[in-house]
């Protein structure tokens, strides 16, 4: 396995932004300017960016990795229709979110003078919930409402302050008829607000056996729960989600590994928060090449049970995580590779995608 030590830090980042800010404005067209980024991206942080590339991954950084990355892919003239010119639409959009990121890291005014004279992206949510730009407060409850196709996002975004201005909100969300994914996300903004909220058990959805089990895990600070409750999971993963925007601690390893056990045992697949819960799941695991992660994965018996682990995740959840191995120090991804290779993991068994991962990689194991 290739693991790369070209990480790229923050200060890396700030200076690509710097560098390319400029030049990016100066052209007369969005598709020269992309042509413009593309360039600057392959010169300065190469020409195959995703999280793992990053040396501390936060979810704003993330996002404009994979930006670069599609920027890239696109100026590229793959997978482009009519006659190899990218569609206007694909264009609009890439311009205008490489615009947001190389104002807020280079000319953070000029972003703060446009979000309020244009519409919100998903790439703003993911800032202000990054940053807890509480100015945009107001602006994210009312876009909640007017935009429906952004609620996921702002709700995460949102459950992360604790601001008493948003306390009413998130009542009337758990309390009314929103997606499950957002009554879940809106009382776990209510659990983390000063202001205390003391009628959980008055909040509509009690009859939902599911619902009432969470109620009583939140009102009863976790002592009270079912292991194989979605809901409960999917709580859990998003409050640590929320806690790792900061730094992963020894603390969130165990807490991820219990909820990885955990979403086993739950019927994730008929529940109508599955895709919601698979977005959060991939986004926490951008963050395990953390040195906490690393220092978690280097006792044997912890390792065993995470490769058991990511074998039975969603495809595009394990893509991302096995990435994400990737770029961990030498002596841990060797471990791993012998580990496979040898079939010593969960019940002795063969880690099909894992396996053929390695394999593709071209780790020397004839036993695959």
């Amino acid at each position: 396995m290739d693991n790369n030590r070209n990480m790229i830090t923050p200060e890396a980042l700030a200076s690509f932004t710097a560098c390319c800010h400029g030049g990016f404005r100066s052209h007369d067209s969005k598709s020269a300017a992309l042509k413009y980024l593309a360039e600057k991206t392959t010169a300065k942080l190469g020409d195959f960016l995703h999280a793992a590339k990053l040396a501390r991954p936060d979810d704003v950084s993330v996002k404009f990795i994979e930006l670069l990355d599609q920027v890239l892919f696109e100026m590229k003239g793959e997978r482009n229709g009519n006659g190899g010119r990218t569609e206007d639409y694909i264009i609009d959009d890439l311009y205008g979110r490489a615009e947001i990121y190389l104002d807020f890291f280079h000319r953070p005014e000029k972003y703060h003078r446009g979000l309020r004279s244009r519409l919100l992206y998903l790439d703003d949510i993911v800032i202000i919930g990054q940053y807890r730009l509480r100015e945009y407060l107001p602006l994210l409850m009312t876009e909640f409402h007017d935009q429906p196709h952004l609620r996921l996002a702002i709700a995460k975004a949102l459950a992360a302050f604790d601001d008493e201005s948003l306390f009413n909100f998130f009542y009337e969300i758990a309390n009314n008829g929103f997606e499950t994914e957002l009554k879940i996300l809106a009382l776990l903004g209510l659990k983390g607000n000063s202001r205390r909220f003391y009628n959980w058990r008055r909040l509509n959805g009690q009859d939902d056996p599911y619902f009432q089990s969470l109620i009583l895990y939140i009102a009863g600070d976790g002592r009270e729960y079912e292991r194989d409750n979605p809901y409960v999971l999917f709580y859990r993963l998003a409050r640590l989600d929320i806690a790792l925007r900061v730094e992963m601690t020894d603390e969130h390893c165990v807490e991820l590994m219990d909820t990885l056990n955990a979403e086993a045992l739950a019927d994730m697949e008929s529940m109508t928060l599955k895709g919601a819960f698979e977005e959060i799941l991939s986004n926490t695991l951008n963050k395990i090449h953390s040195e906490a992660m690393q220092r978690f994965l280097g006792n044997g018996e912890n390792l065993s049970a995470f490769l058991d682990r990511l074998e039975s995740l969603p495809t595009e959840v394990f893509e991302k995580a096995v990435v994400m191995i990737g770029s961990m120090n030498d002596r841990l991804v060797s471990a791993i590779e012998s580990l496979i290779v040898k079939g010593k993991f969960g019940n002795g068994g063969r880690s099909v995608k894992l396996s053929g991962y390695l394999y593709a990689q071209g780790v020397d194991a004839p036993e695959l």
